[in-house]
């Protein structure tokens, strides 16, 4: 089985999913209940380095495209719980007012 994250491009809450190399899975957001599809291909990328940035709060993951050589970092952040969420989106409104 491989394990993905998919993001919803509804509200960009993190949906985790697994699946076999191959197969299309539909899933549903648990915060907005929108419906979407995730495939599963071979993916040509290669892992090159693991990191923490601001540990526990952040990490980078530098991968590469085998393919085109192109490199790729990847920031990893915690999920926010539902108060964190609703506080962040106080704020934002707050400062845009401003």
């Amino acid at each position: 089985m491989t394990k993905k994250i998919a993001i919803c491009p509804h509200c960009n809450t993190k949906v985790p999913c697994e699946a076999e190399i191959g197969q299309k899975i539909t899933i549903k957001c648990p915060s907005c209940g929108e419906k979407g599809v995730v495939k599963f291909e071979k993916d040509n990328i290669e892992e090159i380095a693991f990191y923490p940035l601001n540990e526990p709060f952040a990490y980078v993951r530098i991968l590469k495209d085998t393919t085109s050589l192109d490199k790729f970092y990847k920031i990893i952040e915690p999920y926010l719980s539902e108060d964190e969420r609703n506080m962040l989106l106080f704020i934002q409104e707050k400062l845009i007012k401003l």
